[in-house]
């Protein structure tokens, strides 16, 4: 397993803006602040606040913290899936 070692807290970003969707097919990731890529897990509510949809549940509870990444791939023609929780990253 990694240690992720962070040298100072991060801060909340705040959208004063919502700019809109961008839908880009070609895979360029570089997002203004305040746009949005395809929305399949949030909404955006009242004051550009960020809700995540009806129906998700927190999977891991024994974990004592809530996953901050997840990446999900095939490898040598095996599907991978990682998470990084508690600054630990699990396969």
């Amino acid at each position: 397993m990694a240690r992720i070692a962070t040298t100072k807290e991060p801060k909340p970003i705040v959208i004063d803006k919502f700019l809109g969707l961008r839908l880009d097919t070609t895979g360029d990731t570089q997002l203004a602040l305040g746009e949005s890529g395809d929305m399949n897990d949030f909404r955006i509510t009242e004051n550009f606040k960020l809700r995540k949809r009806p129906g998700y549940v927190e999977l891991f509870t024994a974990l004592g913290s809530t996953i901050q990444g997840t990446f999900y791939g095939k490898r040598g023609g095996s599907s991978v899936m990682l998470f990084a929780c508690n600054g630990y990253i699990f396969r």
